[in-house]
């Protein structure tokens, strides 16, 4: 056995179970054979570390990512002994600095928000965590620091609804007690994971909406859904407002020009004070009965479909979207983005059952008006969930909503709030 690794057991041993400081001369006494022994760096810089010397800390965990730029665990130790130097703002800078070697890895993202969150940069703190589910949707602490972030914004409902992905996720999460505010979603990571369902092939794509926004939308379109979906029937229920010739450009295979009827909004109206949404009662159900009327109008073709698709005229696809072939039709995926508890009305792909009851939920609300007590978002999420559906977030299908403003298009986040959508200042 030779000496380096005599000195090498002699220093794993006292780390465990010695004194920090007779450790830390061991694997001093390694490096001044190996200088670039990247582990042995970073096993100093944490000694260092607990004994409260900052400044070797901080030289040994720098020493510890040049040899290993792309090692998150380094880049976290390091922005440690930063902070513990040099104050929370120094270890923030170097965690966004730290993203260029690590932006592959969520827990660089996450590891910022908690420490933006300290600060009480709330906003920032929000972005870091949707950069970390951009990489991976299903990363349980990218989800449990946006509840956190939204609950210090205010936005209980959507709080909860991160809160209650995470336990979806991992249903042996321990943690402190539940708050109040995400019991109402315990529905969700209470539900039995359904066996997946991989490998839709016949796929319906159902669209709704005004044209005014088609004629700048649906390139876009075109470029990240329709083509990645390859032979995908398209059923289109558009509004008669003078623009619906733009629907022809997506070849649909059948088109209904939509004459809005006048409705008789009264049974409602109790349950949309309620609610003390601004948006208009009138609009808001003109817009379920389109989405009746595109269900019986995929529904009379007679064909059967593995999944569906739904999407508004005004849908902007941030990036292309996913493989459907890979996408598990057991559950709903609807975009993560809405801050307001529920499931966004202006896309979702499941299996063609799922998806039947997310397009006839006029049908629903006729029946139980009391739903619309509810934001639009909860009110579809009650729905869904009554039939048996589950949705479920899932943040590779990023959207933005298209407005024509002044004759020129502008995108708006699905959420509608002021919150910053700039997730890659962190990276610049």
């Amino acid at each position: 056995m030779t000496q380096n690794q005599v000195t090498l057991r002699q220093a794993m041993f006292e780390t465990r179970q010695g004194q920090p400081g007779r450790a830390l001369q061991l694997w001093k006494a390694l490096l001044e054979r190996d200088v670039h022994n990247g582990p042995a760096h970073h096993i100093c810089g944490l000694l260092n570390l607990k004994l409260k010397q900052f400044s070797d800390a901080e030289y040994h965990l720098r020493k510890a990512v040049e040899s290993e730029p792309e090692n998150w665990e380094y880049h976290k130790d390091l922005g440690a002994a930063i902070e513990s130097r040099k104050g929370v703002d120094a270890g923030i800078n170097h965690f966004r600095r730290s993203i260029l070697d690590c932006r592959t890895n969520p827990d660089m993202y996450v590891i910022l928000a908690g420490q933006l969150l300290s600060k009480g940069s709330v906003l920032a703190a929000f972005d870091a965590c949707e950069a970390a589910l951009r990489i991976d949707g299903n990363y349980v602490s990218a989800w449990l620091e946006r509840s956190r972030a939204l609950a210090h914004m205010g936005m209980l409902d959507s709080a909860g609804a991160s809160l209650a992905m995470a336990r979806y996720l991992a249903p042996d999460l321990v943690g402190s007690a539940t708050p109040e505010w995400a019991r109402p979603y315990s529905y969700l990571w209470s539900a039995p994971r359904p066996v997946p369902v991989l490998g839709a092939s016949r796929i319906a794509v159902c669209m709704t909406g005004s044209c005014e926004t088609l004629e700048y939308t649906w390139h876009n379109q075109r470029t990240n859904l329709f083509d990645r979906l390859g032979t995908a029937d398209l059923y289109m229920t558009v509004t008669d407002d003078g623009h619906a010739s733009w629907a022809r450009k997506l070849k649909p295979n059948e088109l209904q020009i939509h004459k809005a009827r006048t409705l008789d909004t009264t049974p409602f109206q109790f349950a949309w004070r309620s609610s003390r949404w601004e948006d208009s009662l009138e609009e808001t159900l003109q817009e379920w009965v389109q989405m009746k009327s595109v269900y019986h109008l995929m529904e009379s073709s007679g064909k059967e479909y593995d999944a569906v698709i739904y999407l508004r005229t005004d849908s902007w696809f941030v990036r292309p979207f996913p493989d459907v072939e890979r996408l598990d039709t057991a559950i709903v995926h609807v975009p993560h983005q809405d801050l307001r508890g529920g499931v966004n009305d202006r896309f979702a792909f499941g299996s063609f059952r799922d998806m039947e009851s997310y397009l006839l939920r006029w049908d629903s609300v006729c029946q139980d008006p009391s739903l619309l007590a509810n934001s639009p978002q909860r009110c579809l999420m009650r729905h869904l969930v009554q039939a048996g559906a589950l949705p479920v977030l899932d943040p590779r299908m990023e959207m933005r909503v298209a407005e024509v403003v002044g004759g020129r298009m502008i995108l708006k986040a699905l959420d509608w709030a002021s919150v910053s959508t700039d997730f890659d200042a962190f990276t610049t």
